[in-house]
């Protein structure tokens, strides 16, 4: 073994302890199956880096022979980095917002744990970047098994394939196309990883993936934020049988949704109308005081409301004159009623009449009767829009799109 191999294999070693670290923290003690470690060690990270900055580093980072040795610390740490194209900008910038990201190796592992692949399977991997996690996949899956990777953006997808190519990987496919559609081509597939968040569940899916397997979904809630699903299909639906929190950059594409972004609030036709009338305003503590830490305050409360009212909405606010307020609301959008509430600050406004923010205070004391439940709080069930689906006591139907999505909270809360 060459000095700069044995480098690469220490570090990998310092960052897999770190991983087995998060994995516990995540899964009560669970460590990193034998499988993915051996993935792990076959498929150094930065083998699939070309140029990459750190979310909170506006640096690029090229990798190459002569830098390698001076990045392996960083690229070896349990931090996510973005991959950067040739022309320097943040792949597949939208919005400022990079789609996409090397995921946080811990968080990631972690799911792919979730996701339970094994030996012969055939597995699909939505959004799948560099290649790093696709890579590692098909080598859990075996020489039997198969990954499909679908990629978006031209040059990650040769990016990738030229990286699978250099560690002579052959049962990894990268596919440059839409997630949206899947890949029909290699369907059906025994388990399927979406590594964007998405508003709506795309209709491909639910032909594309086996009865009885696996598909591992981060759903964005409106204004942002994603709970992961893990979802088995189960006749002409998925169900979910675990969920954790995470934060992802969004699917582009056919599945993006306007619905995640937050929705300007003059550009509303209603808000011209009604903006200047107010007509009640009350405290709202959420737990603190201020305008500067709402978002955070507020997620439990607002993933709650993604999921249960669709009269909610999530705000981006205009200044009203030069040095004005800016920023972040949220509350309840009633254009029948001719009514709106905002929640900024700490404080409840209604404009034009009262019916909005009862809409919203009605929602609070429910929330608090459930005793406050998170987006990780609830299960779901997710059918095609096409076909209806009997709805029992205690689910929230949200039609999103493609998918209709029932949820609900497990037995003995709601």
């Amino acid at each position: 073994m060459t000095p700069i191999a044995r480098q690469i294999a220490s570090h990998q070693r310092r960052l897999l302890k770190t991983i087995d670290q998060a994995i516990a923290c995540y899964d009560h003690g669970r460590r990193l199956r034998p499988a993915l470690r051996r993935a792990f060690m076959a498929c150094p990270r930065h083998r699939f880096l070309r140029r990459y900055r750190w979310r909170s580093d506006g640096r690029v980072h090229r990798v190459t022979a002569a830098t390698l040795t001076d990045q392996l610390w960083t690229i070896y740490r349990n931090e996510p980095l973005v991959h950067v194209l040739p022309s320097g900008k943040a792949s597949g910038s939208t919005g400022g917002q990079p789609a996409s990201t090397d995921s946080e190796p811990g968080f990631i592992l972690h799911l792919a744990e979730l996701l339970d692949p094994r030996s012969g399977h055939r597995l699909l991997e939505i959004g799948s970047g560099g290649g790093w996690l696709a890579a590692m996949l098909g080598h859990a899956v075996g020489p039997a098994g198969r990954v499909t990777g679908v990629e978006i953006l031209p040059a990650l997808a040769r990016q990738s394939r030229q990286s699978l190519k250099s560690l002579d990987i052959g049962n990894v496919t990268i596919v440059n196309a839409d997630g949206a559609d899947g890949c029909a081509a290699n369907a059906p597939y025994d388990r399927v990883m979406v590594t964007a968040g998405t508003y709506d569940l795309p209709a491909s899916l639910y032909d594309q993936v086996k009865e009885g397997g696996l598909l591992l979904v981060p759903v964005s809630n409106k204004g942002g934020g994603e709970e992961v699903f893990l979802l088995r299909k189960t006749g002409d639906h998925f169900r979910s049988e675990i969920v954790v929190p995470g934060f992802y950059v969004p699917l582009v594409g056919k599945a993006e949704r306007a619905a995640r972004a937050p929705l300007p609030l003059a550009a509303l036709h209603l808000w011209e109308r009604i903006g200047q009338r107010e007509c009640l305003r009350r405290r709202m503590w959420l737990g603190g005081r201020g305008a500067a830490d709402l978002a955070s305050r507020s997620y439990r409360f607002r993933s709650f409301l993604s999921k249960t009212e669709p009269r909610f909405e999530v705000f981006a606010l205009e200044a009203p004159t030069a040095g004005g307020p800016r920023g972040f609301a949220f509350g309840i959008l009633d254009e029948a009623a001719g009514s709106i509430a905002l929640c900024r600050s700490d404080e409840l406004v209604g404009y034009g009449n009262p019916a909005a923010a009862e809409v919203f205070l009605a929602a609070y004391r429910q929330w608090a009767e459930l005793t406050m439940p998170g987006g990780a709080s609830f299960e779901l069930a997710a059918y095609p829009s096409a076909k209806p689906a009997t709805v029992g006591p205690g689910v929230w139907v949200d039609r999103r799109g493609d998918s209709v999505f029932h949820w609900r909270l497990p037995s003995g809360t709601d």
